[in-house]
């Protein structure tokens, strides 16, 4: 198959800031598809795959190589990944490179039908490299591993011993000389559970459930994170679908990792403190059926995101943590696309989002009252509170022969408007954030595919 292709493509920005991102709001959502083929059992395998890319964007640079093997027969099943992460900016001279390595091994219908057991291991190593010095930050889970089904719905369970390793502090040279004494050690232990597949649905239910838990204790660090989703997905009597679903995640505990440069041209090695993560979404949609050639569909979405932390002042214990924040975002869509099978193709999309976040959220603070010595920081602080309001259309034309041969039209534009309303007084004075920002993004892309074919 021989594809040449020829792109080009035409921008204009109108106002840019940092933070907004280009979505195609013209195709139905990835969560809330559902392929016939997904329950299926997935056949005898055994195979490798190689994937590389790169980006380069002003002065960073990106680079991902993964190689993946699989193994899957009546009686074993086997996998490797090796993969390694380049993260370059040479804006604060930061070179930032991480492996994985992890992989399991498991033997099929050991003692009873249905029951594996195997071993699992997940070791995982960060190098941030600056000029004068390095920084290393390197775990490692293993352990073993068990999966069966109860009720026809399939659970894993693993667990096992937890190591930690870091030092912030490396000369550049020395590194690759380095001994074990050069670092500093955390060990304990892990356990992780997973409950139900996405492409497995509950007996006599439409519904497909997934939930997955982590917990790690180290001397140093306590944490557990938990995802869990149900996809509840029907066709109706007109012929239309509809699909609904929830997700929820929990990160309770500290963990550390290697943070960004610091203040004397270094990465550090950081413990972040203990903090309660919480987000949920209710994402809903009807796709319709085609008529008149057109298939039409609807979404709407509800989600919201907090973060806390514990208070640390044991004097105080009721002073607010400056950092705990809440973040509600709700969305609507509408999409509109006709038969693929005609030789000119159409797709479009409109999608509207409300946003707001607030600090403090968890705390009564009155802003119409004076600021003092005592709340001047609290008070600062709900001055971050905003409300933004996005509005973005795609829209995608192709006219591509039975060979491939033709081209394809994509047309976006996108505004976004971000108002901080919060203000108070203090000495005689307003205090107000003056960062409200509006702006809008448009973008033509074009594809030319002048030769295809066998």
């Amino acid at each position: 198959m021989l594809t040449i292709k020829t792109r080009c493509a035409v921008g204009f920005i109108a106002w840019l800031t940092t933070g907004i991102t280009y979505c195609q709001v013209n195709q139905w959502p990835v969560e809330l598809r559902l392929s016939r083929d997904t329950a299926k059992t997935v056949p005898d395998s055994t195979g490798t795959a190689f994937i590389s890319g790169q980006r380069q964007f002003m002065n960073t640079f990106d680079n991902v190589d993964t190689f993946k093997i699989n193994q899957n027969d009546s009686l074993h099943e086997a996998r490797q990944l090796m993969a390694y992460w380049l993260e370059r900016n040479d804006l604060v001279d930061l070179r930032k490179q991480s492996f994985d390595a992890s992989g399991a091994a498991l033997k099929k219908n050991v003692f009873l039908p249905g029951l594996s057991v195997g071993v699992d291991w997940t070791p995982i190593f960060v190098l941030n490299t600056q000029e004068k010095s390095q920084g290393a930050l390197g775990s490692l889970d293993i352990g073993p591993v068990t999966r069966f089904n109860l009720f026809q719905v399939p659970i894993t369970i693993r667990g096992g011993a937890s190591e930690k390793i870091e030092n912030d502090s490396l000369p550049v040279e020395s590194f690759r000389s380095m001994n074990e004494g050069d670092f500093s050690k955390d060990h304990g232990y892990y356990g992780a559970f997973e409950i139900g597949k996405n492409n497995i649905s509950l007996p006599y239910l439409p519904l497909f459930i997934n939930a997955q838990g982590y917990g790690r204790s180290l001397k140093s660090s306590h944490l557990f994170s938990g995802i869990g989703q149900a996809l509840y997905f029907s066709d109706l009597p007109t012929g239309d679908s509809v699909s609904l679903l929830y997700t929820d995640s929990l990160v309770n505990g500290s963990e550390a990792l290697m943070g960004e440069e610091g203040t004397n041209g270094k990465s550090y090695f950081l413990n972040v403190p203990d903090r309660i993560e919480r987000s949920y979404e209710i994402k809903g949609g009807i796709k319709g059926k085609y008529r008149f050639s057109l298939q039409p569909a609807f979404i709407y979405s509800f989600s919201r995101y907090s973060l806390m932390y514990p208070s640390t002042n044991a004097s105080s214990p009721e002073r607010p943590n400056l950092g705990d924040r809440r973040n509600t975002n709700q969305s609507v869509a509408l999409m509109l696309s006709n038969d693929p099978s005609f030789y000119v193709n159409y797709s479009g999309g409109l999608r509207v989002d409300w946003e707001n976040e607030e600090k403090l959220f968890g705390d009564r603070i009155d802003l119409t009252k004076p600021a003092d010595s005592s709340n001047l920081d609290t008070f600062k602080v709900k001055l971050n509170d905003y409300t933004g309001y996005k509005a973005t259309m795609d829209h995608t034309l192709s006219i591509l022969s039975k060979s491939g041969r033709g081209l394809q039209y994509a047309f976006n534009i996108s505004r976004y408007s971000k108002t901080f309303s919060n203000y108070f007084s203090y000495q005689d004075s307003v205090y107000r954030n003056y960062n409200d920002q509006d702006w809008i993004v448009q973008s033509h892309h074009l594809d030319i595919t002048p030769l295809s074919g066998d």
